[in-house]
């Protein structure tokens, strides 16, 4: 008996040694079950399903604007597209798809099924020809009203952004008069003074897309007069400054040839036509004018064109390339087997839902031209239903009614917002209590952004999961499965391009996981191995730069270029911007941009401040140095008086611009919330873009915008903490995680050994201020440091070894008795 219960006792203590390995084994099956469960929720839904389902209201990127896709694309010349195409980018030639009706069939249904509504997503699936169900009406009824209530309330909006709603209420059947008690109409025509070329295009389409009075008609009159004015020699229109672009000629067109009947127009957009056409690229079927952004071909780019030819009456798949390319084909082949559309060809990264969008209804006009319908945005055709009407003898006096619903409405505008809010913001600073609050509001959100951008695989250079990691806002199950859904993307070939690479990097470091040993391959040897990468644009270059000096790599011996290399390419291209910034160019002259100078002032700070690990000269320091000096000091002087950024030309400040902006100041050493232009500072301004939901607002994605101002709190406080970047992971490391089960193409995922980072913990990890589910706590986050593995696996070895010994006496035992 004694000897069986020793037997027994050393059985029991076999399997508790065992138990790490088991649990390990159960932790990756778990991982694994969620994968599959997240993988699972992309919509499938085929034209009918789509009819009948309902869609929900979680935003991750509501508030898409229509000035974004240019707000950032400053263009150089048109004629000179194809040329500069071929000598700085890989043509990427794909097979050619004709089929746009199932384009557009799948497109809807991606739509339609995601997981957040938004005014262009509800234009691009009514256009499409699908009747939206009564619930998944007022899921996008109750975005809108969000929308509407957040201006008013925060009386900090702009013509562009009620234009936008305007659009939405009007394309999902309801009164834009008269939504949630506010007359859109009359506030756009109120405003309009207060904007610019994004705002004057948006408010000829929104107020020409219903007969909406005299008035109306009046601002359609002065806007087609103001764009008019306002086209380039060359026959297109900019963001800011002369050179023409793409998305901005596009719009103006969609616009213009809504009214070409009117003085001048129909030869302004003859003029804007035959540029167009020189920026076509035969090789592709696209057309591209090379940017300081982007020098290749974009969906959004190509989809706004494609509105500006037919608006012109052009069909744009008579403009035929090589092997019968055109730019119908050449927008269909941005397409992913999901019904989505990438932004950039044969690549996940970017705003996708925005591309979706733009490409969706631009296939919408498409399908309308053919049928001979007009403009997708003409809503003046449910009006036939009237003329049933006449029969009934009371019914002439009838048309005297939709005018009166406009003047009840007017009276609100004498207590129009504007001016009794204004007293209600005195305050000009912000302490580091509200900064927390503000990051406290955030969690909730944050965790509805990130499972999306995870249900849709777009988080791979995703700025929301950056801003979420560097905040410490990222659960255990959301880490674990970026983790692997990031293998998978590695897998498949989607992690290539420099630019990529470079976010991809990011990425990982803020997680806490090597990019040096990710899923075999060492990121940051491929980075440095990638030839041209200056010819990505000064935006990427300096994205490339952070994603190399953050954690310190070292180039290896067959590197392509050095960290020297970077640096000595931006201060090269700040002379042409005075040596006090970095923008883009417009018919020879240079024109400094805020986010392009924020960026590339990060870069080049952050490395400066690890100069000693990288050989660079003296002089290119001093020459550096001084250069940050003016660009701080021009990043600054472009502050609004409302304490805020906005893009170049731009006369309203916006959350994206105003977040980079105290990025650069933080890196720089300067405290946002003492720089001010005569009213708010630039950190009180940021949070002022915030709303009771937490939701940062944006010009067209609320997951960017969440996730640039969430790194810009960060930054803010590690500043103020003075602990330098938040690009840089030496000196403000993340906490490293180890996965629980380690991919077989994977040795050592932990990173490096930082500075301050104990390697010799064992205990589990936690991040503060998240659970599993991304709610408030402090949560196990389910990796483990190296020496805390290698700890876990040689107990369940020798755990083994006593079941097996044990067992193999019971076996002898057995035989004997027998």
């Amino acid at each position: 008996m004694k000897q069986r219960h020793s037997i027994y006792t050393a059985v029991c203590a076999g399997i508790l040694l065992t138990a790490p390995i088991l649990t390990a084994v159960t932790g990756v099956q778990a991982a694994e079950a969620n994968q599959a469960s997240t993988s699972s929720l992309v919509s499938s839904a085929s034209s009918s399903q789509a009819a009948q389902s309902t869609s929900s209201s979680s935003v991750s990127q509501s508030s898409i604007s229509s000035s974004q896709s240019t707000a950032k694309v400053a263009q150089s010349s048109a004629p000179s597209a194809s040329t500069a195409s071929a000598k700085e980018t890989t043509t990427v030639i794909a097979p050619l798809k004709t089929d746009y009706q199932a384009a557009i069939t799948a497109g809807a249904n991606q739509i339609l099924g995601g997981d957040y509504q938004s005014a262009w997503g509800a234009l691009a699936i009514v256009q499409a020809g699908i009747k939206l169900t009564d619930s998944q009406k007022e899921a996008y009824r109750a975005v809108l009203k969000a929308d509407v209530e957040s201006m008013i309330s925060d009386d900090r909006f702009t013509p562009t952004d009620l234009e936008r709603t305007a659009i939405g209420v009007t394309a999902i059947g309801d009164d834009a008069t008269n939504f949630d008690g506010i007359n859109l109409i009359a506030k756009i025509t109120e405003n309009i003074k207060k904007t610019g070329i994004n705002g004057q295009i948006f408010a000829i389409v929104a107020l020409s897309m219903k007969d909406y009075g005299a008035e109306a008609n009046q601002t359609i009159d002065d806007m087609i007069q103001v764009l008019l004015k306002a086209q380039n020699q060359a026959g297109g229109w900019s963001f800011g400054g002369s050179k023409s672009d793409l998305d901005i000629t596009g719009m103006a067109m969609t616009a213009l040839g809504m009214h070409r009947d009117q003085a001048g127009v129909q030869t302004a957009m003859d003029r804007a036509t035959a540029m167009l056409k020189t920026t076509f690229l035969k090789d592709t079927g696209g057309f591209l004018i090379p940017s300081a952004f982007s020098k290749i071909e974009n969906a959004n780019s190509i989809a706004m064109t494609i509105m500006g030819l037919m608006a012109n009456d052009v069909d744009p798949a008579t403009i035929v390339g090589d092997n019968g390319a055109n730019p119908i084909s050449r927008l269909l082949a941005f397409q992913k087997a999901d019904g989505q559309f990438r932004w950039v060809f044969d690549s996940d990264m970017g705003a996708l839902a925005m591309s979706t969008e733009q490409s969706v209804y631009a296939l919408d006009q498409y399908q309308f031209m053919k049928a001979g319908k007009g403009s997708i945005y003409n809503f003046k055709t449910a009006a036939p239903v009237d003329p049933v009407d006449p029969t009934d003898p009371t019914d002439p006096t009838d048309p005297t009614d939709p005018t009166d619903p406009v003047d009840p409405v007017d009276p609100v505008d004498p207590t129009d917002p504007v001016e009794p809010i204004t007293p209600t913001n005195p305050t000009t600073t912000v302490d580091a209590t509200l900064v927390n609050k503000s990051l406290s509001a955030t969690i909730a959100p944050v965790k509805d952004m990130v499972a999306t951008e995870i249900k849709n695989g777009q988080f791979t250079g995703s700025d929301v999961i950056f801003g979420a990691a560097r905040t410490n806002q990222l659960s255990k199950v959301q880490i674990k499965t970026l983790y692997n859904q990031m293998l998978v993307e590695s897998k498949a070939g989607n992690i290539s391009r420099p630019n990529d690479i470079a976010r991809v990097i990011l990425n990982l470091q803020a997680m806490g996981i090597n990019p040096t040993e990710f899923a075999g391959r060492n990121l940051v040897n491929e980075l440095y191995q990638t030839k041209d990468v200056t010819k990505q644009g000064t935006y990427m270059t300096a994205t490339i730069l952070l994603a190399l000096v953050s954690g310190h790599y070292q180039a290896p011996t067959n590197a392509q270029f050095t960290v020297k290399d970077l640096v000595q390419y931006l201060v090269t291209e700040a002379d042409d911007y005075g040596n006090a910034g970095w923008g883009y160019e417009t018919d020879g002259v240079f024109i400094k941009d805020l986010d392009t100078t924020a960026i590339a002032t990060i870069a080049l700070k952050t490395t400066v401040a690890t100069a000693q690990t990288y050989p660079l000269t003296d002089q290119l320091i001093s020459e550096t140095n001084e250069l940050l000096k003016n660009s701080t000091a021009y990043i600054q002087s472009a502050q609004m008086t409302d304490g805020g950024f906005g893009y170049a030309g731009a006369t309203t400040s916006n959350s994206n611009s105003t977040a980079m902006a105290i990025v650069a100041l933080s890196t720089m050493g300067i405290d946002a919330n003492t720089v001010k232009n005569g009213g708010d500072s630039a950190l009180a301004a940021l949070l002022k873009f915030q709303g009771n939901d937490g939701i940062f607002k944006a010009d067209y994605s609320t997951s960017m915008a969440m996730g640039q101002a969430l790194l810009a709190m960060k930054a803010y406080q590690l500043n103020a903490a003075g602990q330098g970047s938040v690009y840089d992971f030496v000196a403000n490391p993340a906490t490293p995680f180890y996965p629980a089960k380690v991919p077989d193409t994977i040795t050592n995922p932990v990173p490096v050994p930082k500075k301050g980072i104990d390697q010799t913990k064992t205990a589990p990890l936690t991040i503060p201020g998240t659970t599993d589910d991304g709610n408030s706590g402090s949560t196990d986050v389910g990796f483990l440091p190296q020496t805390g593995v290698k700890t876990a696996v040689a107990s369940s070895v020798i755990g083994l070894v006593l079941v097996v010994g044990t067992l193999g006496v019971l076996r002898k035992k057995s035989v004997k008795e027998a």
